[in-house]
């Protein structure tokens, strides 16, 4: 999981940098993806060494935040840049 999504950062920031995305989506689903990864993967590492949660529905929001920021990909790669 969290190897997948540091690929899916590095190609993010690397598409930024050529200007393949708009700028503020971009950054956006890139922070999206760290945040996100970091709630889900931390969660599910906690419950299983620590024997709780980092708080209620983290593992839940981290999935659904990553996939806002795949579906935030998506929109700033067909979004028009400036």
């Amino acid at each position: 999981m969290l190897l997948f999504h540091a690929t899916a950062v590095l190609a993010a920031v690397a598409l930024l940098a050529r200007g393949l995305l708009h700028g503020g989506i971009g950054l956006i689903a890139a922070f999206g993806f760290v945040i996100a990864a970091t709630l889900f993967a931390g969660d599910l590492t906690l419950r299983q060494y620590a024997g709780h949660s980092l708080f209620p529905y983290a593992a839940p929001t981290g999935g659904t935040l990553l996939i806002l920021s795949w579906l935030a990909v998506s929109v700033a790669a067909v979004w028009p840049g400036k």
